[in-house]
């Protein structure tokens, strides 16, 4: 195996350099620009933060096509101008850049040889030679299964070949619907609070990419889809597709409440459109700002997230 790591915290792991105090840096990179966050030891209090924009064409579909103005906006972004940041950093893959599988390993087996049969299994999944693939496995919980997760290496390479070419070095590469989840805990937390059982669902729009998270005690329901067009009806009419697949799916546990991230001025048409109260999303609630303020919170989320999930338990 090339990785072992608690998955749920860490998706595929990388040996940082050591870094004095800092966790890592939490780095986003979206279709339109490059946010960074930097968090304390404790991760109460932010003590920096920045933002560039990316040259239009140059992150598509959540791949780097073009490197030199991802790597440029990373060197502004990364540049301490608000804040101390740590020169490590931990990013994310597109949700839709891992796949999973149920993977059933003999209980017999040796542990090499369990990497092995995990490691052509996640070749097969992907249609990729064995060297060409990240991959990892953990048992399901009260389950004789486990679950396999794998990634082309390429995508995983891309994004630590620009922190690089950044002065960056990558510690942790992590799923973005993780990070975003991460990122909206403590809201999320303060609206179950005020109601048992509250069923949330998070709606991101990432560049083209809208995906729905829908939380309810241990259950979590994904789904996502790519937008042609980014005009109000056209993200409108991808959002009602999206919350009736998951009516659909679950009959008898409907949205209560629906968190937006990445359309602000939106939030009273699909509160509208869907007839479920929505609210903008708040990734800096409960963390205490650095001096010099803060941005708008619109586009945080997963750059929190990432800073959050950094900071050692």
């Amino acid at each position: 195996m090339l990785f072992k790591t608690d998955f749920i915290k860490a998706a595929f792991s990388r040996r940082p350099r050591k870094t004095p105090c800092l966790p890592p840096l939490g780095v986003d990179i979206s279709a339109s620009a490059v946010h960074t966050l930097q968090l304390n030891a404790d991760g109460t209090h932010i003590l920096g933060w920045n933002e560039a924009p990316i040259a239009e064409g140059a992150v598509v579909s959540g791949r780097i096509i073009q490197a030199t103005p991802v790597t440029t906006a990373l060197r502004t972004a990364c540049t301490p101008e608000h804040g101390h940041f740590s020169r490590s950093a931990r990013i994310a893959l597109p949700t839709q850049a891992l796949l999973r599988q149920p993977l059933t390993l003999p209980d017999d087996l040796s542990p090499r040889d369990a990497d092995l049969l995990a490691l052509d299994a996640a070749a097969q999944l992907l249609r990729q030679p064995r060297e060409a693939v990240y991959y990892e496995y953990f048992r399901d919980e009260g389950q004789d299964s486990s679950t396999l997760l794998a990634v082309r290496r390429d995508n995983i390479d891309e994004r630590t070949r620009v922190l690089g070419e950044a002065g960056l070095v990558c510690a942790t590469v992590d799923i973005e619907h993780y990070a975003l989840l991460a990122g909206l805990a403590t809201q999320i937390e303060d609206l179950e609070n005020r109601s048992f059982c509250m069923t949330i669902a998070v709606l991101d729009l990432s560049g083209t990419a809208l995906q729905i998270l829908v939380l309810r005690e241990n259950m979590l329901y994904q789904a996502g889809q790519l937008l042609v067009s980014l005009d109000q009806a056209s993200i409108v009419a991808g959002v009602e597709r999206l919350v009736q697949q998951y009516r659909m799916t679950y009959l008898s546990i409907d949205i209560e409440r629906l968190i937006v991230e990445g359309m602000p001025e939106m939030i009273a048409q699909l509160t509208e459109a869907i007839g479920v109260e929505s609210i903008a999303a708040d990734p800096f609630m409960g963390l205490t700002p650095p001096p010099h303020g803060l941005p708008s919170a619109d586009g945080w989320a997963r750059a929190c997230g990432l800073a959050r999930r950094a900071v050692p338990c």
